[in-house]
């Protein structure tokens, strides 16, 4: 069975979320509740808005964001050659590092104990979040519904497959988690559907409580500038390079 199909959905979703999918999905495609005013362009830019850290530290950071992305390109390009499946857009020229190079930012300036992150797919993400962490027992898990070619790291991650039904065992092993652990944060990079994004987003928020929520592609649709409406928060939205948006918020 496709993963994504109705029939997929419904039997690992649910039926009342399977409906939302089919009722939401075309009314919410492509609205972006945001002005061209409150996208930030770059690290520097967001800096301003943010944590104001040295300047020099953000170049760093910055610099040491495109070699390590590089790097994970290369392994990429490296293990296509060799026949295994790898998504073209997500490496090289065309891969997006907004949304990496955000996560770098907010983790090696504030101390988590737990991170979160759904949708490993290549594992690229979930390797910066392991480069990047400053706190040494920070936990990381990255949630997928499938195993995907993933580069090796230095053995912080630990990578999930949920099994089926997919909603039931992704409450239970969040919930489970995040009872013993403090400061959080919730990376979204999953099925971006309009239903599953305001599910994960209010999931993440309100019944897992995280102190921080970062998601890729926001503006596909109109789930996170609804959710934070909704919730009274204030959002960032960073778009660095022709890749798409990506939003956060912190406690």
């Amino acid at each position: 069975m496709k993963i994504g199909s109705i029939f997929w959905r419904m039997r690992n979703y649910g039926i009342i979320a399977t409906f939302k999918y089919i009722y939401t999905e075309k009314i919410n495609q492509s609205i972006f509740n945001n002005s061209e005013s409150e996208l930030i362009s770059n690290l520097a830019e967001l800096n301003n808005e943010l944590f104001k850290i040295n300047k020099k530290n953000v170049l760093d950071l910055e610099s040491s964001s495109d070699k390590f992305f590089n790097e994970i390109s290369e392994n990429l390009i490296y293990l296509e050659s060799k026949g295994l499946g790898i998504k073209n857009s997500v490496v090289g020229n065309s891969g997006s590092k907004t949304r990496l190079k955000v996560l770098a930012y907010v983790i090696s300036n504030l101390d988590f104990d737990l991170i979160i992150e759904s949708g490993t797919q290549h594992g690229i993400s979930a390797l910066f979040m392991e480069r990047f962490v400053i706190a040494q027992n920070t936990k990381i898990y990255s949630i997928d519904i499938k195993n995907n070619v993933i580069p090796e790291g230095i053995g912080k991650i630990n990578y999930v497959v949920l099994s089926s039904p997919v909603r039931k065992s992704f409450k239970t092993f969040t919930k489970e988690l995040i009872k013993s652990n403090g400061r959080s944060l919730y990376f979204h990079d999953s099925d971006h559907s309009y239903e599953n994004m305001s599910f994960e987003f209010n999931w993440a928020w309100n019944e897992l409580k995280v102190d921080c929520l970062i998601s890729d592609d926001v503006s596909e649709n109109s789930a996170f500038s609804k959710f934070v409406l909704k919730n009274n928060l204030t959002p960032y939205y960073c778009k660095f390079d022709s890749g798409s948006v990506v939003g956060f918020v912190l406690k």
